[in-house]
């Protein structure tokens, strides 16, 4: 029983002491090629690392609705994540384990390297999409 007892604290404080994933410093900004985003507004945000996950925040004084946040890999392999709304000054954390291909399949962050992360969403009530994109 003290043997179960000693096992069970130890546990405890082993998962007390666990450090979350650090965050990294916000990754760069770059120039979407991608002719899906071409004539739209720049989104102002702020993308970090946290791990497999992208910590994503909203640095505009307006609401970001129908956020779409992808990932994409090498060829035409793209990973979906779909937000109804981002709040001002907002962060969101975009978990790996959720973004999904059109067909379903998981994104494995063991797997799949991805090589950029673009963020898109209608600004304010009814305004222009505006887009974001950062090399990872």
């Amino acid at each position: 029983m003290r043997l179960a007892l000693a096992l069970l604290a130890a546990a405890a404080l082993t998962t007390a002491c666990r450090q979350p994933e650090a965050v990294s410093a916000p990754l760069t900004k770059i120039e979407v090629a991608d002719p899906r985003y071409k004539g739209l507004v720049f989104l102002v945000a702020t993308v970090r690392r946290s791990g497999p996950d992208f910590v994503i925040t909203n640095d505009s004084t307006q609401s970001w609705f129908d956020v779409a946040i992808v990932l994409t890999a090498g060829g035409a392999d793209e990973y979906r994540l779909q937000l109804s709304e981002v709040d001002p000054g907002q962060t969101v954390t975009a978990r790996s384990a959720e973004f999904t291909t059109p067909n379903g399949q998981p994104f494995d962050a063991q797997r799949v390297m991805p090589r950029t992360l673009i963020v898109s969403a209608e600004i304010g009530g009814g305004g222009p999409t505006g887009v974001y994109a950062v090399r990872l």
